[in-house]
């Protein structure tokens, strides 16, 4: 299995070289030995739109790039996969805002894909430079509340801290740990996959091994061994902000580089304690399941 960021760039050669044969999300994880889920999720984080988003996007530059040079509409359209005029036309100004011919118009036709290619080789540190504690932890049981969401165009980013806003505001964070079954106040933020780009997001803690209520979402963590990344410290404003460019840096630059992969078998999540609370200096971890290379 090669590095991450080596499988995105070979992939997004790949696709490029074959936008006219079938292209699916199982396949293209499969030729680089990584599952869907994390195959994905990495995409997004190098990217920043899913594989299928990204290969639609393709398609609908190169078809309208051949339409542009005098390529029959119907040619095109079929060789890309679009079986009419009217999917490819709803398609297109769902991606880009405006009609084929109005997009035609102004004359911005990319195909090239080396920017980002380049921007995905390029290393560029920023403030998390950081070398993360590797622990092993032992089996974990967690419950608590939780939504379903999704990859698809970067939902999650905003369903998540929405969640997160509800869960401090609507009774729902007190009624949970003030439950029989908490055995400790600190909270996990849990990544569960459903399917290929849909998963559960959990806020849960810590239970005693009482009865956890039907209500609540249960999850057993087997014990594993992690990465442990602890976020540079932020003021409350700021504090999602450096979350997000967290899980950034372990995907983009520390993964890639080091001497462990992802361990598809876990699951990674957030830990938020006692340094969370507050509106200054807030931080918190985040553990990444992993296995040497």
């Amino acid at each position: 299995m090669t590095d991450i960021k080596t499988s995105i760039i070979d992939t997004i050669n790949y696709i490029e070289d074959n936008l006219k044969n079938e292209l699916t999300l199982e396949m293209l994880a499969s030729r680089v030995s990584y599952s869907k889920f994390h195959f994905s999720r990495a995409f997004i984080f190098f990217v920043g739109s899913s594989i299928m988003s990204y290969v639609l996007h393709r398609r609908l530059i190169h078809a309208i790039n051949d339409i542009n040079n005098g390529r029959r509409i119907i040619d095109a359209l079929f060789d890309y996969g679009f079986e009419t005029q009217s999917g490819f036309q709803k398609a297109f100004k769902k991606k880009f805002g405006v009609t084929p011919k109005q997009f035609l118009r102004t004359g911005k036709i990319e195909l090239s894909t080396l920017s980002i290619i380049k921007m995905i080789d390029k290393n560029i540190k920023g403030e998390i430079l950081m070398e993360p504690k590797i622990i092993i932890k032992e089996k974990l049981e967690l419950a608590g509340v939780y939504i379903e969401t999704t990859h698809v165009d970067g939902m999650n980013l905003i369903e998540i801290p929405k969640f997160w806003e509800d869960y401090m505001t609507n009774g729902s964070m007190e009624k949970l740990h003030e439950s029989s079954f908490v055995k400790s106040h600190e909270e996990y933020g849990v990544c569960i996959p459903k399917d290929d780009q849909n998963f559960i997001y959990l806020i849960g803690v810590e239970t005693n091994g009482n009865e956890v209520p039907q209500d609540y979402f249960k999850i057993t963590l087997d014990k594993q061994k992690y990465a442990v990344f602890t976020t540079p410290k932020a003021d409350a404003d700021k504090f999602s902000e450096k979350i997000q460019g967290t899980w950034q840096f372990i995907f983009r630059e520390w993964l890639p580089n080091s001497i462990y992969q992802y361990d598809s078998n876990g699951l990674d999540f957030e830990l938020y304690d006692s340094r969370s609370m507050g509106d200054i200096d807030k931080e918190m971890d985040i553990y990444i399941p992993i296995i040497e290379k």
